[in-house]
Protein backbone atom coordinates (compact mmCIF):
# COMPACT_ATOMS: atom_id res chain seq x y z
CA UNK A 1 0.00 0.00 0.00
CA UNK A 2 1.41 3.46 -0.87
CA UNK A 3 2.17 6.13 1.65
CA UNK A 4 0.02 8.96 1.71
CA UNK A 5 0.55 12.44 3.49
CA UNK A 6 -1.95 14.71 5.19
CA UNK A 7 -3.88 17.38 3.11
CA UNK A 8 -1.14 20.24 4.26
CA UNK A 9 -2.83 23.21 2.54
CA UNK A 10 -6.13 25.15 3.48
CA UNK A 11 -6.96 25.78 0.02
CA UNK A 12 -6.99 22.36 -0.88
CA UNK A 13 -8.75 20.96 2.40
CA UNK A 14 -11.43 23.78 1.51
CA UNK A 15 -11.54 22.55 -2.54
CA UNK A 16 -12.50 19.18 -1.11
CA UNK A 17 -15.40 20.45 1.37
CA UNK A 18 -16.37 22.71 -1.51
CA UNK A 19 -16.29 19.92 -3.69
CA UNK A 20 -18.28 17.96 -1.43
CA UNK A 21 -20.81 21.08 -0.67
CA UNK A 22 -21.63 20.25 -4.09
CA UNK A 23 -22.13 16.43 -4.29
CA UNK A 24 -22.68 14.74 -1.48
CA UNK A 25 -23.52 15.32 2.77
CA UNK A 26 -22.47 12.67 3.16
CA UNK A 27 -19.38 12.87 2.22
CA UNK A 28 -19.30 16.15 3.41
CA UNK A 29 -19.99 15.21 6.80
CA UNK A 30 -17.63 12.47 6.69
CA UNK A 31 -14.88 14.16 5.01
CA UNK A 32 -15.09 16.90 7.93
CA UNK A 33 -15.62 14.49 10.80
CA UNK A 34 -11.99 12.83 9.57
CA UNK A 35 -10.36 16.41 9.41
CA UNK A 36 -11.60 17.89 12.49
CA UNK A 37 -11.44 14.92 14.75
CA UNK A 38 -8.99 12.49 13.61
CA UNK A 39 -10.28 9.49 13.68
CA UNK A 40 -9.46 6.26 11.97
CA UNK A 41 -11.72 5.62 9.05
CA UNK A 42 -13.30 2.36 10.83
CA UNK A 43 -14.37 4.23 13.74
CA UNK A 44 -16.09 7.02 11.89
CA UNK A 45 -18.00 4.52 9.40
CA UNK A 46 -19.48 2.67 12.25
CA UNK A 47 -20.45 6.21 13.62
CA UNK A 48 -24.73 6.04 14.27
CA UNK A 49 -27.06 9.10 14.77
CA UNK A 50 -27.60 8.74 18.76
CA UNK A 51 -23.60 9.22 18.86
CA UNK A 52 -23.96 12.94 17.42
CA UNK A 53 -27.33 13.73 18.07
CA UNK A 54 -27.97 17.08 20.46
CA UNK A 55 -23.77 16.14 21.38
CA UNK A 56 -21.03 18.86 21.57
CA UNK A 57 -18.93 15.83 21.69
CA UNK A 58 -17.75 13.12 19.48
CA UNK A 59 -17.11 10.53 22.52
CA UNK A 60 -16.17 7.10 21.01
CA UNK A 61 -14.29 3.72 21.92
CA UNK A 62 -11.53 3.53 19.46
CA UNK A 63 -11.89 -0.08 17.46
CA UNK A 64 -8.36 -0.48 17.20
CA UNK A 65 -6.96 0.41 20.92
CA UNK A 66 -9.78 -0.22 22.69
CA UNK A 67 -9.00 3.57 24.18
CA UNK A 68 -11.85 6.00 24.83
CA UNK A 69 -11.35 9.25 23.14
CA UNK A 70 -13.84 12.49 23.27
CA UNK A 71 -13.14 15.34 20.86
CA UNK A 72 -15.11 18.73 20.10
CA UNK A 73 -17.61 18.35 17.33
CA UNK A 74 -16.28 21.68 15.52
CA UNK A 75 -18.21 24.27 14.28
CA UNK A 76 -17.72 23.88 10.48
CA UNK A 77 -19.40 20.19 11.07
CA UNK A 78 -22.40 21.14 13.20
CA UNK A 79 -24.59 22.44 9.84
CA UNK A 80 -23.68 19.56 7.68
CA UNK A 81 -24.35 17.18 10.55
CA UNK A 82 -27.73 18.50 10.78
CA UNK A 83 -28.51 18.36 7.12
CA UNK A 84 -27.19 14.62 7.40
CA UNK A 85 -29.75 13.62 10.24
CA UNK A 86 -32.62 15.14 9.53
CA UNK A 87 -35.06 12.09 8.68
CA UNK A 88 -32.58 9.28 10.01
CA UNK A 89 -33.38 7.28 13.16
CA UNK A 90 -31.01 7.38 16.12
CA UNK A 91 -29.96 4.14 15.16
CA UNK A 92 -29.36 4.11 11.57
CA UNK A 93 -25.80 4.51 10.40
CA UNK A 94 -24.22 7.74 10.19
CA UNK A 95 -22.40 6.99 7.12
CA UNK A 96 -25.34 4.01 5.59
CA UNK A 97 -24.38 1.84 2.54
CA UNK A 98 -26.69 1.07 -0.47
CA UNK A 99 -25.71 -2.14 0.36
CA UNK A 100 -27.20 -4.41 2.76
CA UNK A 101 -25.76 -7.15 4.59
CA UNK A 102 -26.80 -11.36 4.01
CA UNK A 103 -29.98 -11.06 6.51
CA UNK A 104 -31.17 -7.88 4.98
CA UNK A 105 -29.85 -5.51 7.53
CA UNK A 106 -28.65 -1.93 6.74
CA UNK A 107 -24.41 -1.63 6.93
CA UNK A 108 -22.19 0.97 7.48
CA UNK A 109 -20.34 2.38 4.09
CA UNK A 110 -16.75 0.66 3.68
CA UNK A 111 -13.95 1.91 3.52
CA UNK A 112 -13.28 1.33 0.04
CA UNK A 113 -15.96 3.24 -0.95
CA UNK A 114 -14.42 6.36 1.05
CA UNK A 115 -11.52 5.81 -0.45
CA UNK A 116 -12.98 6.03 -4.08
CA UNK A 117 -14.76 9.05 -3.40
CA UNK A 118 -11.77 11.02 -1.95
CA UNK A 119 -9.76 9.82 -4.95
CA UNK A 120 -12.80 10.91 -7.62
CA UNK A 121 -12.98 14.66 -5.17
CA UNK A 122 -9.35 14.83 -5.92
CA UNK A 123 -9.51 14.17 -9.50
CA UNK A 124 -12.29 16.70 -9.91
CA UNK A 125 -10.40 19.35 -8.47
CA UNK A 126 -7.25 19.05 -9.87
CA UNK A 127 -5.70 17.88 -6.46
CA UNK A 128 -2.44 15.71 -7.30
CA UNK A 129 -0.98 13.73 -4.28
CA UNK A 130 -1.63 10.71 -3.16
CA UNK A 131 -5.00 10.47 -1.01
CA UNK A 132 -6.67 7.91 0.65
CA UNK A 133 -9.13 7.81 4.10
CA UNK A 134 -5.75 7.82 6.52
CA UNK A 135 -5.26 11.51 4.32
CA UNK A 136 -8.05 12.48 7.03
CA UNK A 137 -6.43 11.50 9.92
CA UNK A 138 -3.10 12.73 8.97
CA UNK A 139 -4.55 16.05 7.97
CA UNK A 140 -6.09 16.84 11.53
CA UNK A 141 -3.16 15.76 13.06
CA UNK A 142 -1.13 18.32 10.32
CA UNK A 143 -3.45 21.19 11.25
CA UNK A 144 -3.51 20.39 15.11
CA UNK A 145 0.74 20.59 15.34
CA UNK A 146 0.71 23.69 13.01
CA UNK A 147 -2.03 25.32 15.14
CA UNK A 148 -0.61 24.28 18.60
CA UNK A 149 2.97 22.49 18.30
CA UNK A 150 2.11 20.02 20.53
CA UNK A 151 3.75 16.87 19.48
CA UNK A 152 2.86 15.55 23.11
CA UNK A 153 -0.55 16.18 22.71
CA UNK A 154 -0.58 14.15 19.23
CA UNK A 155 1.11 11.21 20.42
CA UNK A 156 -1.23 10.67 23.11
CA UNK A 157 -4.02 10.99 21.17
CA UNK A 158 -2.48 8.75 18.20
CA UNK A 159 -0.87 6.74 21.06
CA UNK A 160 2.34 6.78 19.03
CA UNK A 161 5.40 5.89 20.89
CA UNK A 162 7.24 8.64 20.60
CA UNK A 163 7.06 12.27 19.29
CA UNK A 164 9.19 11.47 16.49
CA UNK A 165 7.14 8.38 14.84
CA UNK A 166 4.19 11.89 15.26
CA UNK A 167 5.85 13.99 13.63
CA UNK A 168 6.75 11.75 10.71
CA UNK A 169 2.95 10.54 10.76
CA UNK A 170 2.21 13.58 10.23
CA UNK A 171 4.29 14.38 7.21
CA UNK A 172 6.26 17.57 9.61
CA UNK A 173 9.48 15.29 9.67
CA UNK A 174 9.84 15.18 5.65
CA UNK A 175 9.05 19.01 5.77
CA UNK A 176 11.94 20.15 8.10
CA UNK A 177 13.76 18.00 6.15
CA UNK A 178 12.70 19.77 2.80
CA UNK A 179 13.18 23.21 3.99
CA UNK A 180 16.78 22.21 5.41
CA UNK A 181 17.68 20.77 2.09
CA UNK A 182 16.48 23.82 0.50
CA UNK A 183 18.28 25.87 2.60
CA UNK A 184 21.80 24.73 1.81
CA UNK A 185 24.59 26.59 0.40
Amino acid sequence: MKSVEPIRDELWRESFIEYFEKTSDRNLVLFLIGIYTGFRISDITNLRVRDVQGKTHLDIVEGKTGKRRKVFIHRKLKRPLERLIKNKSKFDYLFESRQRSRTGKKKAIERSTVDKFLKKAAIEIGYTEPIATHSMRKSFGHMYYTAHKDIADLQDMFNHSSPKITLRYIGMQQAKFDENVSNLK
